[in-house]
């Protein structure tokens, strides 16, 4: 099997796109990739904004947590 390369300027376009997408389960569909390689792109291309995404709303919040 063949690997498809893709240039960094679409990889870019497409974790924007995921940015600001309502259904992340259509996008992949619509640019012809597999949903967890647009994860993959964007953990590898916005490192510092994944680690410091919110964390869920089910998640317990600890003392640990805030910065005092």
């Amino acid at each position: 099997m063949v690997k498809k390369r893709y240039s960094k300027i679409f990889r870019l376009v497409s974790v924007e796109r995921m940015k600001r997408c309502c259904n992340i389960s259509v996008l992949p569909e619509e640019l012809g990739v597999h949903r967890r390689l647009l994860y993959t792109w964007r953990d590898k291309l916005d490192p510092v904004e994944c680690e410091e995404a919110p964390a869920p709303v089910n998640s317990p919040v600890t003392i640990e947590t805030f910065d005092w």
